[in-house]
């Protein structure tokens, strides 16, 4: 018979809600207590039930990370980073690819309903302003990358416009003259490229 939490307990000398510390992370416990814990649960070869945790808290302990692809330079160091933070927290994390699409990038969203997360990282290239009803998400949403929808979810970005202004200043400074902008497809989207063609313009 596997063995319980209860038998991890006995054998360490402490009460459930102690072991159940251990397993949670609790920072104020003693180094002795800790390792008569450690101990007790290698001697039984315990293995704590993930899920039934999981229910009985309410979380997952799992965020999802929603991005156009991963074979990119970008792309692919931010996954790795993202999982490594996660890991630290004792948090998993699911990576959906979107090749960018409108209709993936929905997709993603729409399916997402039907996970239990902790929360999400969305990347979207695709949507637009007018999107904004596909996210409705019951779970923390934080967005990344060039393409912002104003007011809907925390964002991360970057400051685009302030660094295309600098670069483009810097050219000017050294005596360059010609100077190409290259990747904007449309200066009135709502994007990182846009923001840096402004910001380049008025360098100029």
């Amino acid at each position: 018979m596997a063995a319980t939490m209860s038998d991890v307990a006995q054998a360490a000398g402490v009460s459930i809600k102690t072991v159940s510390n251990y397993f949670n992370g609790y920072p104020y416990m003693r180094d002795e207590t800790r390792a008569r814990i450690a101990a007790a649960v290698a001697e039984l070869g315990y293995r704590m039930n993930v899920s039934a945790r999981n229910l009985r808290s309410g979380r997952s302990r799992m965020i999802a990370l929603v991005i156009p692809e991963l074979d990119s330079a970008y792309l692919a160091p931010l996954a790795q980073d993202v999982i490594d933070a996660a890991d630290e927290l004792g948090l998993s994390v699911l990576v959906e690819t979107t090749a960018g699409r409108r209709d993936r990038e929905i997709g993603a969203l729409s399916g997402l309903h039907r996970q239990v997360l902790d929360g999400v990282i969305y990347e979207p290239l695709a949507l637009h302003q007018e999107d904004a009803g596909v996210i409705d998400l019951n779970v923390p949403l934080v967005m990344i990358g060039q393409r912002f929808l104003e007011g809907l979810a925390d964002q991360v970005l970057i400051a685009d416009r302030d660094a295309a202004r600098a670069a483009v200043a810097h050219l000017v400074e050294t005596g360059r003259r010609r100077i190409a902008l290259i990747g904007v497809r449309d200066a009135d989207e709502p994007s990182g490229s846009a923001l840096g063609q402004r910001g380049a313009e008025e360098a100029l």
